[in-house]
């Protein structure tokens, strides 16, 4: 049976410990604090200071594990590196750990890569790389490493995960759609584009003004819009808008089940 070792076994990490255990893995779990609720649920534990990277790299060996992982916990991230750098396991880069910790320097690389942009998307594969937000389940999926769970501000906060393709891909119960408008900067332009929903009777569920690239001042616009792909009117909207605006100033980004 394989050895997994959970750093951390407070509250957050407790579910990895069971779902570890639930996919066949003898898990093993360190922690500072000797009433971590974790422990409950590992098939071995220590109490030991995630904080201390050499005292956890030190257990690891001992227990010859053969693989690690962390959960909600940033110290976590760069002592599992650590531990995954030093037993030659699969791991994130422990220098690109150490900076995906530094918040400054995420900020600075978001920054200086306008990830703000729609258009573009970043996968951490080296030090040199921002992120990816992806569910959990990608990781193994994909041979991605988890760098930081649960990363919302708020309990209630959703991360909508989208999947790019070459190819065109129609997926069953795609009953959302969202568009890309770019409207003339006079008074009414936007007034005019929300009226071609109305008149088809077309719920906008959600939409917002984004900056255009090396524009000043100028804004594009993301709408979410409650119309399935399999529906007549999505054709009849985008046929109205690229007649309206021009079709260069419209882009479909997709359409999609909402969860």
């Amino acid at each position: 049976m394989k050895k997994l070792l959970v750093v951390g076994a407070g509250f957050l990490q407790s579910f990895v410990i069971k779902r570890a255990k639930e996919l066949g893995y003898y898990t093993l779990a360190v922690d500072a604090n000797p009433d971590a609720e974790g422990f409950a649920y590992a098939d071995s534990h220590a109490v030991v200071n995630i904080v201390d990277e050499k005292a956890c790299l030190e257990y690891a060996k001992k227990e010859n594990i053969d693989g690690v992982l962390t959960a909600a916990t940033d110290y976590g991230v760069l002592t599992a590196a650590y531990i995954a750098k030093y037993m030659n396991l699969p791991g994130l880069d422990y220098e690109a750990a150490k900076r995906v910790k530094n918040k400054y320097l995420v900020r600075k690389c978001l920054f200086e890569n306008n990830v703000d942009d729609t258009e573009q998307a970043y996968e951490v594969t080296s030090v040199t790389d921002v992120a990816a937000l992806s569910s959990e389940i990608c990781a193994p999926q994909y041979g991605l490493q988890v760098v930081k769970p649960y990363v919302q501000n708020t309990k209630n906060n959703y991360t909508r995960f989208i999947c790019f393709s070459k190819n065109l891909e129609i997926y069953p119960g795609a009953d959302r759609t969202s568009l890309l408008i770019r409207t003339p900067h006079k008074a009414g332009a936007l007034y005019g584009v929300i009226a071609n929903f109305y008149s088809l009777g077309i719920n906008i569920i959600k939409l917002e003004s984004r900056p255009i690239p090396e524009s000043d001042f100028e804004f594009m616009f993301y709408f979410d819009i409650d119309v399935s792909v399999y529906s007549e009117k999505l054709p009849t909207i985008i046929d109205q808008l690229e007649y309206s605006l021009g079709a260069q100033n419209i882009k479909y980004l997709g359409s999609y089940r909402e969860a």
